[in-house]
């Protein structure tokens, strides 16, 4: 009360006198850091009643894990570990003002203290002690402070891409300290808890992981979360595996059937940040520019945007290239049209939502052609003009040498430009522009080399 009576006068003083506004604003946040600290400790206090905190005498065998990790990251700062026997997530981390709180499910890790199963112990812990140890937890504060102030709450969107990065790389710290089957097997732990996990068939996880990342609404669903969902991580580590460890995921990927092994290659082609048909994205500025453009579209349905502006008929496109001072017209009924009729019947038009091909995307295909000498799948995209499709392309190839295919580099054509590369899950890639058209294609396969796909892409449209 006294402290609330105090302020009220410095605002009023406030009012005369410049400089105390701001130190009334500085002294309110303070107060506020100082109650979470606060609240901390009484949950700290909370723990030591109704938990067990990890020590040599009460867990030795976790107390073990815990100290190999700090020794193997060189992370030296105190660290409270507690297991319980439930808790609103089964693995927590929180770091605050010098407060570090590790909080582990009793069910997660009842049977994981063995040798057997040490791995997977080794990477619930390393994932939260990597992330202190590169501080991924320092804008945390920032976000209290936002969410105290309600007005402020909206931005908190563009910070939350960076957590959910930063969630990202302590897995993959996780994944260092130990292997990729211990990794994944902790991770369907956090899935579906410790009972069903040795009943899960992974290929459905692999399923529904490429589901989550392609649709989107999940993707939607995603952009107000701290951090990303369980599936897209599960993606993140087999994509870190890929580009890492090739060798740990060739071990892995024979201990699989032909079936899971077939949808394991899909769940690669999907993990966040994988090269596939691209480059590895900008995850992290590609959502904070997502966040930032819903507000901006919120601000225009809640107060308008005055511009008067006709919006132009759906299903049509009309834009200059700048670049190269044409104007280019299409409609989304051309594309199918231009597809080679042998290939045409195995198309179907879809949705992309990978942000780095919607620019200026008027419509996009997907194929699978059959047959020898045709690749896994081909898809065939439509832009509005040469800029937005060479921007595509460009991005694709940035890091890509002069060569002509079928060797691995980047050339000109009669009709645009082509690339041949081969990714970091082993497939095969050709992608190729045509300047008449404004259409970009790729091929991708895991059978055919790259002197196949090229000789398939001489009759593979557009046309």
């Amino acid at each position: 009360m006294g402290l609330g009576v105090g302020i009220m006068v410095l605002v009023r003083i406030g009012l005369r006198v410049s400089w105390v506004v701001p130190l009334v604003l500085v002294l309110t946040v303070l107060f506020f850091l100082a109650l979470v600290w606060f609240a901390l400790q009484i949950n700290r206090a909370r723990l030591l009643g109704r938990g067990v905190r990890v020590t040599e005498q009460t867990l030795p065998a976790l107390q073990r894990v815990l100290a190999d990790v700090c020794a193997r990251l060189d992370y030296r700062k105190p660290v409270d570990v507690y297991v319980v026997d439930k808790a609103l997530r089964s693995t927590s981390l929180t770091s605050y003002l010098g407060t570090r709180i590790i909080i582990l499910e009793g069910d997660i890790v009842a049977d994981l203290q063995t040798d057997e199963n040490r791995g997977q112990l080794t990477f619930l812990i390393a994932r939260y002690i990597g992330a202190l140890k590169a501080r991924h937890q320092q804008l945390t504060p920032v976000l209290l402070v936002l969410g105290f102030f309600r007005y402020l709450t909206p931005l908190g969107l563009f910070l939350l891409p960076y957590m959910r990065a930063t969630a990202y790389s302590g897995d993959q710290i996780g994944q260092a300290c130990s292997d990729l089957p211990s990794s994944l097997a902790a991770t369907n732990r956090l899935l579906v808890g410790r009972d069903l996990t040795p009943s899960l068939a992974v290929r459905g996880v692999f399923e529904q992981a490429v589901t989550v990342r392609r649709k989107i609404l999940p993707r939607l669903a995603q952009l107000g979360a701290v951090e990303p969902h369980l599936t897209n991580r599960y993606l993140n580590l087999l994509r870190y595996a890929s580009a890492a460890d090739p060798a740990a995921l060739a071990g892995y990927r024979e201990s699989l059937d032909q079936d899971t092994t077939e949808r394991l290659d899909a769940a690669l082609q999907a993990a966040p940040g994988r090269r596939g048909a691209g480059p590895r994205l900008r995850a992290p500025l590609i959502a904070s520019a997502a966040a930032g453009a819903i507000l901006v579209l919120a601000g225009l349905l809640l107060f308008g945007s005055g511009s008067g502006a006709t919006p132009q008929p759906e299903g049509s496109a009309n834009a200059t290239d700048t670049a190269s001072g044409s104007t280019t017209s299409a409609t989304t009924d051309d594309l199918l049209g231009h597809i080679p009729s042998d290939i045409r019947p195995t198309c179907q038009k879809y949705t992309e939502t990978e942000t780095t091909f919607t620019s200026g995307l008027l419509e996009s295909q997907s194929c699978s052609p059959g047959g020898t000498g045709t690749p896994d799948s081909a898809n065939y995209y439509q832009y509005d003009s040469l800029t937005s499709m060479n921007h595509v392309f460009d991005t694709y190839t940035s890091d890509l040498t002069a060569g002509s295919c079928p060797r691995e580099g980047v050339d000109t054509y009669k009709s645009g430009r082509r690339a041949c590369y081969t990714g970091t899950n082993l497939q095969n890639i050709i992608i190729w522009t045509n300047t008449d058209l404004n259409i970009l294609s790729f091929g991708l396969s895991k059978q055919m080399d790259l002197a196949g796909l090229t000789t398939w892409w001489s009759y593979a449209g557009p046309e």
